[in-house]
């Protein structure tokens, strides 16, 4: 008999120990991982910053790797508080974004809006002393130009990544008492930079510039042609704006463009995505018409599935007046080989 109770309390415990599995089981099956923002995803794509260190409280002129000019006077930065820093050491780093490629790793677009901009340069500068964030009250920027026949005025623009995947926004610095503009300057009229930089020196200088972080040389663009939709095709249900990101290259005003839709919460750097036809359409402000017809451009779809890259790079001497879209034949690389695919933009 004990035999028997024995038995039939085992089998009673395995039941129960069977159901709390199921239930386990079942459970877990419901859950589905967050899905990771973009800006992780695609975090080692970034270029490593550049470290400068100047002392507060002098006038001092430094330069970037690719030339960028910056130009602190003895009244510059300043703390949280408001307060000037006049004596210490602050430590710098500086990102330059030249060309679409940098700018693509470092997700800085050249939007405003629904206006697209033709760009000088973007850069984005940070500031600490001691370990604490310092602030921009004054300093003086350059954007250094090697084409003498570059667009003869440009804007100041900052820039915010205020959002979930961190795509910087442009706004141009603009207001009723104050509007920065800046005229493409020679080694004739900027002989002091061109000595401080060891050979001649040709940019957009802007003398008071007054906020860190994103700051971009920019000048609106429209020539006038109707603009047309942007659409790129997946090779399949595996690439979606989780793991994708849809990028538009008008290499004749150094432009790249590419928006950011929210789901739940998360932003994700593509746009509109309709999962029966696996199409990606970019959008800006709600629009879908948003690239001029009849413009040379190169499409770039970069994708990470389960830390593997893949990429599409296709380009065209004209955007169709009926739009643009295209298959994405996505190809299986190394971050290596994406990131000098994006140099050579």
């Amino acid at each position: 008999m004990k035999n028997i109770l024995r038995s039939t309390s085992v089998f009673c415990i395995a039941i129960v120990v069977a159901i709390s599995c199921k239930k386990n089981t079942d459970n877990t099956s419901t859950l589905q991982p967050a899905p990771i923002p973009l800006n992780r995803l695609f975090a080692d794509l970034r270029s490593l910053p550049q470290i400068i260190t100047v002392k507060a409280g002098r006038d001092t002129m430094v330069f970037g790797n690719q030339g960028t000019m910056l130009h602190f006077y003895p009244y510059s930065f300043k703390n949280a508080s408001g307060a000037i820093i006049t004596s210490g050491t602050i430590d710098l780093t500086l990102v330059e974004m030249y060309k679409p490629g940098d700018m693509i790793r470092n997700r800085a677009t050249t939007t405003a809006d629904t206006n697209l901009l033709t760009s000088g340069g973007q850069i984005d500068l940070r500031a600490t002393m001691n370990g604490q964030q310092l602030y921009a009250n004054k300093y003086g920027i350059g954007f250094f130009q090697d084409d003498p026949n570059a667009r003869p005025v440009m804007e100041l623009f900052y820039g915010n990544v205020n959002n979930v995947d961190s795509v910087v926004n442009w706004e141009a610095k603009d207001t009723a008492q104050e509007r920065e503009i800046a005229r493409l300057a020679d080694t004739s009229t900027r002989m002091v930079i061109s000595i401080a930089y060891g050979r001649p020196w040709m940019g957009y200088v802007f003398d008071s510039a007054s906020k860190l972080q994103y700051t971009n040389c920019d000048a609106f663009f429209n020539n006038g042609s109707p603009k047309v939709p942007v659409t790129a095709i997946m090779p399949d249900a595996t690439f979606t704006p989780q793991n994708t990101q849809v990028y538009l290259v008008l290499p004749d005003i150094n432009c790249a463009m590419s928006t950011v839709q929210n789901v739940g919460g998360v932003d994700f750097g593509t746009a509109r995505y309709d999962a029966p036809t696996r199409a990606i359409n970019l959008i800006s402000e709600g629009q879908t018409n948003i690239v001029p017809a009849g413009m040379k451009y190169i499409l770039i779809v970069i994708a990470n599935k389960n830390g593997q890259y893949y990429y599409s790079k296709q380009s065209g001497d004209a955007i169709p007046t009926s739009g643009l879209k295209l298959n994405a034949t996505m190809t299986q690389d190394s971050k290596s080989n994406v990131l000098g695919m994006l140099s050579a933009l």
